[in-house]
């Protein structure tokens, strides 16, 4: 898979502008125009015909694409809900344990069971009644 960047070399001037990764790009025409590996006076010819065809606006100096902020919106709300789906499942996880822990009382019951057993087996009272081996 590499860099990312192999893949997309075969696009267009005007499709390698239509996806930002985070944010809006900066409006610096030399800087586009370098990315988009054309000369400054094609990229401004591009630019006002992508401007014509309402494919991006310019606000406060960036450039904004209504798809691209729509999909980072997207991805930004799925990853709210994962990390609250994660968080849910946290809680249900030490609710879990705290389960667990209560079983472990009753291990703990047992193992006094147990113990019990021994101490009837060696003839020692429990309760009002002696209990012997054999009877």
């Amino acid at each position: 898979h590499g860099d990312g960047v192999g893949h997309r070399r075969h696009r267009s001037d005007h499709q390698r502008l239509n996806k930002p990764e985070t944010r809006p790009i900066e409006d610096d025409d030399r800087w586009i125009a370098g990315m988009c590996r054309v000369s400054l006076r094609k990229w401004r010819s591009l630019r006002s015909g992508l401007l014509d065809k309402e494919k991006f606006n310019i606000e406060d100096g960036m450039i904004r694409h209504k798809r691209c902020e729509f999909e980072l919106e997207k991805a930004a709300k799925r990853a709210r809900k994962h990390a609250e789906n994660g968080a849910k499942g946290g809680e249900a996880t030490a609710k879990r344990r705290a389960e667990l822990r209560v079983v472990s009382n009753l291990e703990a019951a047992r193992a006094t069971a147990r113990l019990q057993c021994v101490y009837c087996r060696a003839g020692i009272l429990f309760g009002s009644e002696a209990v012997r081996p054999g009877g």
